[in-house]
């Protein structure tokens, strides 16, 4: 009988532990675990009730791999991350917060506030393991993300994956056709209009802030951190370039208020306008709180350079 239950107790940690901590009732069950034995664990305080049919091993304090597993337990044989939860697995978005987006594969009858329900179908195509984990493919986890995602997260998703060279446009087009009709759409479909081109980085949500401004102002388009030759072998990457309009406009975070890093501006700027640059700085506190004047020095930058 004790090797019954060393046997059962193993194979309980070792479902658990490739789950981050966490396990259903039906494996708990699978494992051999009797109703009684789980009601004497529970008591002991050796499984942790999450929610009915989901248990921890031990205690709460879930990793974020472990929530997410807690996700996909609970939606079910076929459950599937995707939006926000999507995005991060992907690499896209620097964290997950808020309610974890999940496609079930059955029925989830009163989902706890951690959860949020994505009832949009899934095709077996859309569904891959990243990271051990069922999660949609990246341009599907885009388009649920913007159901309720800001537009700054929706950019940043759309903008990362690109860079990294996820992005697959057909698939995008695909995912957005068959979103036919959902409310993100509202979000989404501007954010891919403004969707950086092939060898631009964007480094800062900051510049992403001025472009998307500007760009919903219907003026040109700036190439973001393209490299950009000088005399002799001089090179850089400025923020924001508008090469017709030879405009350089550089967004400055706080490291550009140390002395040496303004002898290097100095220098960087000469020799910028020695090959026929305008270079127009602003500090990074300018755009999150004097946000109309930066736009508005722009656009006469802009426009007196186009008469």
């Amino acid at each position: 009988m004790g090797q019954v239950h060393h046997s059962t107790s193993s194979r309980v940690a070792a479902t658990a532990g490739a789950q981050h901590g966490v396990i259903s009732h039906a494996q708990l069950r699978d494992a051999g675990v009797s109703p009684s034995t789980l009601t004497r664990w529970v008591s002991a305080g050796r499984v942790v009730r999450l929610r009915r049919g989901l248990y921890a091993l031990g205690h709460r304090s879930l990793t974020r791999d472990g929530w997410w597993n807690a996700a996909v337990l609970l939606g079910g044989p076929g459950s599937t991350l995707t939006g926000r939860a999507g995005c991060t697995i992907w690499g896209v978005l620097p964290h997950d917060h808020g309610p974890i987006d999940v496609i079930p594969g059955g029925r989830v009858a009163d989902p706890p506030p951690w959860v949020r329900v994505h009832r949009t179908g899934l095709v077996p195509q859309e569904r891959v393991i990243r990271r051990g984990l069922p999660v949609s493919l990246l341009t599907r986890a885009i388009v649920d993300l913007a159901e309720d995602g800001s537009d700054h997260e929706v950019g940043t998703a759309l903008d990362q994956a690109l860079m990294r060279g996820l992005l697959n446009r057909r698939e995008l087009d695909a995912a957005i056709a068959a979103a036919h009709g959902r409310h993100g759409l509202r979000v989404l479909l501007p954010a891919v209009a403004r969707l950086s081109t092939h060898g631009e980085t964007i480094l800062s949500a900051t510049e992403r802030v001025v472009r998307n401004v500007l760009l919903d102002l219907g003026l040109p388009r700036p190439a973001m951190n393209v490299r950009v030759n000088g005399p002799g072998w001089r090179t850089c990457r400025p923020d924001l370039l508008w090469a017709d309009q030879h405009l350089i406009v550089e967004v400055d975070g706080p490291q550009h208020e140390l002395p040496y890093q303004q002898a290097l501006d100095v220098a960087r700027d000469a020799w910028l306008t020695e090959a026929g640059y305008r270079v127009v700085r602003f500090p990074v506190a300018w755009v999150d709180h004097r946000l109309d004047a930066v736009v508005a020095r722009i656009v006469h930058e802009l426009r007196s350079r186009t008469h």
